[in-house]
């Protein structure tokens, strides 16, 4: 944490001092996408029920603590400088991940920043509706693009059972997410099912329903 601390003190003081030293924040960045994508690099088989259960419990915590010293890094240079212009599509996609796997409010905080990026061509727009549709989720809401899944461990089996999240709109899902390049809901969950997760498509499912189904009830 503590270098990572210092990464973010480095970077602020290189915008300050030269303005525009893009170059070596660009480098620093890079090195944040690496790391929030390298310990997701076994995600799929962390939640198909594949590791014991002390296995999950340390991936989800090294996924932790990673998640937050990026945070630190990221959120430090947006609050102090801004999002940094002239960026490479991998540093500007780095901050893009960070927030997506923050929590709700920081999401909330800084999506307006990611929204921006998408206007000046730095974001694809897809990106920045699957986060649309992560705020919408974590707060009760049915979601517009159906780019959210959520999971829970079944009692009787132990096994992990996936569902799409409560989309708005069933009937107009595929024509919507093609609106922003992304593919028709059936491709997408296939996707799901190579990987060896296979995600249920209830259509009448209520946010209310997979809340118990969630909690157990």
């Amino acid at each position: 944490m503590k270098k990572l601390l210092s990464t973010a003190i480095i970077i602020c003081t290189v915008f300050a001092a030269t303005a525009q030293d893009y170059r070596s924040v660009d480098s620093l960045l890079c090195e944040i996408y690496r790391k929030d994508q390298r310990v997701r690099a076994n995600f799929e088989t962390v939640f198909t029920g594949k590791l014991p259960q002390d296995s999950v419990l340390k991936f989800v915590q090294t996924m932790h603590n990673t998640d937050q010293e990026n945070q630190a890094v990221i959120y430090k240079l947006l609050d102090e400088q801004g999002w940094p212009d002239n960026l490479s599509p991998l540093a500007n996609q780095a901050i893009f991940l960070v927030v997506d796997h923050g929590n709700i409010t920081d999401q909330q905080k800084y999506f307006p920043l990611i929204e921006q990026q998408v206007k000046k061509g730095n974001l694809d727009k897809s990106s920045c509706m699957t986060l649309y549709d992560r705020i919408l989720m974590h707060t009760g809401k049915k979601q517009i693009y159906g780019t959210q899944t959520v999971s829970y461990t079944d009692k009787q089996t132990g096994d992990q059972v996936f569902y799409l999240w409560p989309v708005e709109n069933p009937s107009r899902l595929d024509s919507l997410r093609k609106a922003i390049n992304l593919p028709p809901i059936e491709q997408y969950l296939e996707v799901f099912k190579q990987r060896g997760m296979h995600v249920i498509w209830d259509k009448e499912l209520t946010i209310d329903e997979i809340q118990k189904k969630k909690a157990g009830l």
